[in-house]
């Protein structure tokens, strides 16, 4: 325990059961009234059937075919329906502009290490529902997915006063995105102060880790 982590939906969607049974609304009127709301994401939801159809994008496969729309079924997992305007709102509550209606214990408990101890004194390791990333010397934090056809990930950068949100619905769109999102980061990311720190346990020992690997799941 402790030595290793596997990142895994189920924390997320146990997240939303907690919500869901005790909020005494549910997991998607609790979004709508604590999330959506106070951000004005009018247009934002949980569920296709709340939106304006004309105003959904469409999932694109093979030679541009359109596929047929598939929701998540563990919802709290990654299932927002929304738009670049409106996730502009989230990024600028992500980045405190202006004071954000969470408490400032909230951002910090988010944006704290919780992962395994060999991170601890690092910048890296996950946060709550964060990742980070490291750019021309920068440290992001962000999350992103992908779902039949449709890929989407956020990034900020508190010392930029700066967010980056990309999504992406074609039959290529993980190379679409990457692409962009690298292309992004040539262009605002310059050379900064948060240097990426690695693990001293590989500097010390390396030779315990040499030898024949395998693909396999962390997760056994």
């Amino acid at each position: 325990p402790g030595s290793r982590f596997s990142y895994s939906n189920v924390i997320y969607l146990l997240a939303g059961y907690i919500i869901d049974k005790y909020s005494e609304q549910g997991y998607d009127a609790f979004m709508r009234e604590y999330i959506f709301s106070p951000l004005e994401m009018h247009e934002s939801s949980l569920l296709k059937e709340e939106l304006n159809p004309d105003h959904l994008a469409k999932s694109y496969g093979p030679n541009y075919k359109e596929k047929d729309f598939k929701h998540i079924i563990a919802r709290p997992a990654g299932s927002v329906f929304s738009s670049s305007e409106e996730m502009g709102k989230f990024m600028r509550m992500m980045l405190k502009q202006p004071a954000s209606f969470l408490k400032e214990s909230s951002f910090a408990e988010m944006e704290k290490h919780h992962s395994i101890a060999d991170f601890q004194g690092t910048h890296n390791g996950f946060r709550l529902g964060l990742r980070p990333t490291f750019q021309k010397g920068r440290l992001w934090l962000g999350h992103g997915g992908a779902y039949n056809n449709y890929k989407s990930v956020f990034y900020y950068n508190q010392e930029l006063d700066l967010g980056i949100f990309i999504l992406t619905n074609g039959p290529n769109s993980v190379n679409c995105l990457n692409g962009l999102e690298k292309k992004l980061f040539e262009h605002v990311a310059e050379k900064g102060a948060s240097e990426e720190k690695v693990d001293s346990v590989f500097l010390e020992n390396p030779d315990q880790f040499t030898g024949y690997y395998n693909f396999g799941s962390p997760r056994v």
